[in-house]
């Protein structure tokens, strides 16, 4: 699910250097919550979305896709601004994300028919291997730990064509955080650092483009991370 970080209606995020105290939580509640969140909260948070401009971004990552490749697969899609952005420069994108409700204003907003549309968990994305061109993963990463990122990332490795383009964009920190929107509803967050985002990657045999610490178009501190996936072998 791809989040904003300028949203006007959430509270301080509060940082967790620990898990919750209750028995109950967990990453997976912690998931099933925000998904929530985005369900019910869709209208606003989609609104948000569509005010922040990747234009730049966009342009470096399409730039490395395969001659003759035109699928791309937006990972955790949102209100669909950047498959929006990605058809407007005559790829076809197809639109993952976990939230009904976040799709359904994608689908009200980008009609383009090389736009498309599945609700699925980015970890388990059902498409045969190496049938993309690119996956472009923008702040959806952030609502999973470091074991599901991991699984994301093999996931986006499996998917790719050989030496395709992966860009990430998450969240600068260390650990789980909350943040509550207006109406009370929480979203969970987690951090992480650009070294260890790119150790990772690379133990996964991905070659890392670029990868750097930078402020948000809005506000907060990103990770931001370009790289290609193996153009044989797997890795780990």
């Amino acid at each position: 699910m791809s989040v904003l970080t300028g949203d006007r209606q959430a509270a301080v995020i509060r940082p967790r250097r620990r898990l919750p105290d209750s028995p109950r939580w967990s990453p997976a509640s912690a998931l099933a919550e925000t998904t929530g969140t985005y369900d019910a909260d869709s209208v606003y948070l989609a609104a948000r979305q569509w005010e922040a401009d990747f234009g730049a971004y966009l342009d470096a990552f399409v730039r490395l896709i395969p001659e003759g490749s035109h699928l791309i697969v937006d990972a955790g899609c949102g209100a669909g601004r950047d498959v929006a952005a990605f058809v407007a420069r005559g790829f076809s994108c197809v639109g993952v994300d976990l939230s009904a409700g976040m799709l359904a204003r994608a689908r009200a907003r980008v009609t383009d028919p090389c736009a498309t549309w599945l609700q699925a968990d980015i970890r388990a994305i059902p498409f045969e291997t190496a049938s993309a061109g690119g996956v472009w993963t923008n702040a959806a990463l952030l609502h999973l730990d470091s074991d599901g990122q991991l699984a994301a990332f093999r996931e986006f490795r499996r998917l790719l064509l050989p030496g395709a383009p992966l860009f990430v964009t998450t969240l600068a920190g260390s650990g789980w955080s909350s943040r509550h929107t207006g109406t009370g509803l929480r979203r969970w967050f987690w951090g992480t650092d650009v070294v260890g985002l790119s150790k990772l990657l690379s133990s996964l045999g991905f070659h890392i483009v670029s990868a750097k610490g930078e402020a948000g178009l809005v506000q907060g501190e990103w990770v931001n991370v370009l790289a290609l996936a193996p153009r044989s072998g797997r890795g780990l």
